[in-house]
């Protein structure tokens, strides 16, 4: 299963972003619906649409913490940057991998 970023937006222009497993179809899939985050984001700045910015390969990521991994390293690496994931997947996953580190450092640069 391969993970992806998806950039949230909104009319008023207010940016966040959301880390996830690829269960279905990443283009039209958005984050968890349940997630508080995603609701208080829409509330707060209005409806959202999302835009996939990143899929990431099962190979690229680490076979047991991947979306983890790269949760923690966007928390980490990209912490002035809103990320509407409410938690991390896997509580086994402390810490992150270079691998992460790679995929979020070239996610930063596809930002810019």
């Amino acid at each position: 299963m391969s993970c992806y970023i998806k950039q949230a937006i909104t009319y008023s222009k207010a940016l966040a972003y959301y880390i996830g497993n690829t269960r279905r179809c990443a283009e039209i899939e958005r984050g968890d619906p349940k997630n508080q985050l995603i609701s208080n984001f829409e509330k707060e700045h209005g409806k959202i649409s999302w835009k996939l910015v990143l899929v990431i390969s099962e190979n690229e990521t680490h076979p047991e913490f991947g979306e983890s991994f790269l949760i923690n390293c966007f928390k980490q690496k990209l912490n002035q940057l809103t990320l509407l994931n409410k938690n991390i997947p896997n509580i086994m996953a402390l810490t992150y991998d270079k691998k992460s580190e790679s995929i979020i450092d070239k996610f930063s640069r596809l930002i810019v």
